[in-house]
């Protein structure tokens, strides 16, 4: 007869494997995957090599100016998720908030251990780690203030879809692994948790999601966009001449990597995203200059302040849009379904300000 207990531990172990697929999938704004070579700074400096993309990394980028100070702050009050969600809290945000019985992570003995002793702790094997999270916790703060003060949320018909969505996708891995025991049952034994409160989780996480992902290219549409690729050269013959193959029909980011001096060389000249009101010098490059069309070759000054001359192409433009988010959710949503927000949007949002 199988033993009880075997049954516990398989479903916890195939939930250990879920809840890693489940996180890198859940937390964080929905991002595109950027290659490597597609990863820097808001202003185009380039940044120190990122892995592969994690839970972690897929989100959490340092943003210019904003590397709080690695320094045990008080956990109580954060209890691990319930600082951004959605209105009326969430299974996270019912601990207890007095630093009693909230901040209690398990008790061994006469010993209890708090969430400040886990944050004490990471800071002293991971600070690498700690300081991400800390990253993701300042961008947190910045979209719910944000969101609040824009009237930004996902509606409940998208999160409900999501949740859905994620626990079919959940019950179908579980099916598959031979569903030894009911759905339920499984839940609570590999999760800690009954099936009703895991929905409530998911949908905490849906929620912050899809509202992030909001924010973030709404706010992009109130202060406009530029997407521009661009080309440097220390000398106007090297730019006219690649200015001229480019607009024979050569590919402007294979000649950008292999010939171009500036810093985003490697990126095929692709600038992060710019404010429409940006004075980043490549938006000069811009002026007057279509979507899709080339720029003149002009006089510029490069980035290790030299002179130099280059050119852009406009990717993208997008006029400042001041609208209601009510009056462009839609339009937003089917945007994001077939454009997710990416890493340098993120990077972008976290380098400006938002003044209205």
């Amino acid at each position: 007869m199988r033993n009880p207990l075997s049954v516990r531990e398989r479903a916890f172990a195939f939930a250990s494997v879920w809840i890693v697929a489940c996180l890198a999938a859940c937390q964080g704004p929905s991002v595109r995957s950027v290659p490597e070579r597609d990863r820097s700074g808001a202003n185009g400096e380039r940044s120190r090599p990122a892995a592969r993309p994690t839970a972690a990394s897929r989100t959490n980028v340092s943003f210019p100016g904003r590397t709080p100070e690695l320094e045990p702050p008080v956990a109580r009050g954060m209890n691990f998720g319930s600082l951004f969600a959605p209105a009326g809290g969430s299974a996270e945000a019912s601990a207890d908030r007095d630093g009693t019985e909230g901040d209690v992570v398990f008790r061994e003995g006469t010993t209890v251990v708090r969430k400040q002793h886990v944050y004490d702790r990471m800071l002293e094997v991971d600070p690498r780690r700690v300081q991400d999270i800390a990253e993701a916790l300042r961008l947190d703060v910045r979209i719910r203030e944000l969101s609040q003060r824009w009237d930004v949320q996902a509606s409940d018909a998208e999160v409900d879809l999501s949740v859905r969505r994620e626990l079919a996708r959940m019950q179908r891995d579980f099916e598959k692994a031979g569903g030894f025991v009911d759905f339920a049952t499984y839940v609570e034994a590999g999760f800690g948790r009954t099936l009703e409160d895991l929905t409530q989780h998911l949908r905490v996480l849906a929620w912050r999601r899809s509202t992030r992902s909001y924010v973030i290219r709404y706010a992009a549409r109130r202060r406009g966009v530029l997407r521009l690729q661009r080309f440097l050269a220390t000398t106007k013959e090297d730019a006219d001449r690649v200015h001229a193959e480019v607009a024979q029909g050569g590919d402007l980011a294979r000649l950008a990597e292999a010939r171009s001096v500036g810093s985003r060389a490697r990126f095929g000249g692709r600038l992060p995203p710019l404010a429409a009101s940006s004075r980043h010098s490549a938006t000069r490059l811009a002026d007057g200059v279509e979507v899709g069309a080339l720029g003149p070759v002009l006089a510029v000054t490069l980035e290790d302040g030299s002179d130099g001359f280059g050119f852009v192409r406009v990717l993208e433009r997008i006029d400042p849009d001041p609208r209601p988010f009510a009056d462009v959710h839609e339009e937003l949503r089917r945007e994001l379904e077939r454009r997710p927000v990416e890493r340098d949007e993120i990077v972008a949002f976290g380098a400006s300000a938002f003044d209205s």
